[in-house]
């Protein structure tokens, strides 16, 4: 991912009627075309809260989900990194919640779907 490709990543990723909230790094200022809000903070002169407007939430989950990949499970293939994202996407939301109520709220994720290894032919 480079800055030339990245607002093509996002668009391609993210709805459009999402509220993207960002620091003012020079690639991002052709979002607010693509989406429906787009607010910025800008890191450089010290601020990094602007009312409800933050980059924090979106920091604090991309560093536990680095810690969750090269902590807990050391390696994963980009084949299968599809299916680790969403777990530990999971963790971070679920993270309030206690000991005893996590695993419920998981098994209860599961209801109607099913996990195939290999899709049917």
């Amino acid at each position: 991912m480079t800055g030339k490709n990245l607002p093509a990543i996002i668009k391609n990723n993210v709805t459009p009627e999402t509220r993207m909230m960002t620091d003012e790094f020079k690639d991002y200022p052709g979002l607010k075309e693509d989406f429906f809000d787009h607010q910025t903070v800008n890191h450089s002169r010290g601020h990094y809260v602007r009312g409800d407007v933050t980059t924090n939430t979106i920091e604090s989950s991309c560093i536990l989900s680095k810690r969750g990949l090269t902590g807990t499970y050391h390696h994963v293939s980009k084949a299968y990194l599809h299916r680790f994202l969403p777990e530990l996407d999971f963790r971070y939301n679920a993270r309030k919640e206690g000991d005893s109520t996590r695993p419920l709220l998981a098994v209860r994720a599961t209801e109607g779907k099913r996990l195939q290894y290999q899709s049917a032919s």
